[in-house]
């Protein structure tokens, strides 16, 4: 499977009007809390902007940083422009994403879980050296149930792949974790 095709094939579905489910409810609220802890932030780079629900989130929490977001689908980075249209935008696989900057903040949230067991490595290197100050990732952390995980989906022990981790806060099937470059 082309794995990074079937992320911009799915872009036009993935980045309509969704319901946001009590886990991502639970989410946004400890976001809410957590994020004006870190101090003060003037930009933020989000990872995987998908429709752009945590853009909203980040501009509600850090209204004074400048947001730039960036997804491997066009449809995606299309949908987040009009939740923030302020903001800086990249069509990119993480993998290839290679700035000549950094932000305060990288924001990745439900996005290293589908790049392949062969890439993860890099592609959390890569989220480390675009942090000035602070990675937060959330990411699925348990089996989905009974159903088989899809193939696009792999579940990685996150404090290992980073070195180290400030802080895990479990949420249900998911986990935040807050990350010092």
């Amino acid at each position: 499977m082309d794995f990074d095709q079937y992320w911009k094939d799915s872009g036009p579905y993935l980045a309509g009007p969704k319901h946001i489910s009590i886990e991502h409810q639970r989410v946004q609220a400890l976001l809410t809390d957590l994020l004006p802890t870190l101090g003060p932030i003037e930009d933020v780079l989000e990872v995987g902007c998908g429709r752009g629900r945590v853009a909203h989130l980040l501009k509600e929490v850090l209204p004074g940083a400048k947001y730039t977001g960036m997804d491997i689908g066009d449809a995606q980075v299309a949908a987040t422009k009009l939740v923030r249209p302020d903001g800086d935008f990249y069509t990119s696989r993480l993998q290839d994403f290679a700035p000549d900057r950094q932000w305060d903040l990288v924001v990745v949230s439900e996005v290293l879980m589908h790049i392949p067991p062969a890439d993860i490595a890099e592609a959390c290197l890569r989220v480390k050296d675009l942090a000035r100050r602070w990675v937060v990732t959330v990411d699925w952390t348990e089996p989905l149930g009974d159903a088989p995980i899809a193939e696009w989906n792999w579940l990685y022990d996150y404090p290992a792949l980073f070195g180290s981790v400030e802080r895990i806060i479990p949420i249900g099937l998911q986990s935040i974790f807050v990350i010092r470059p």
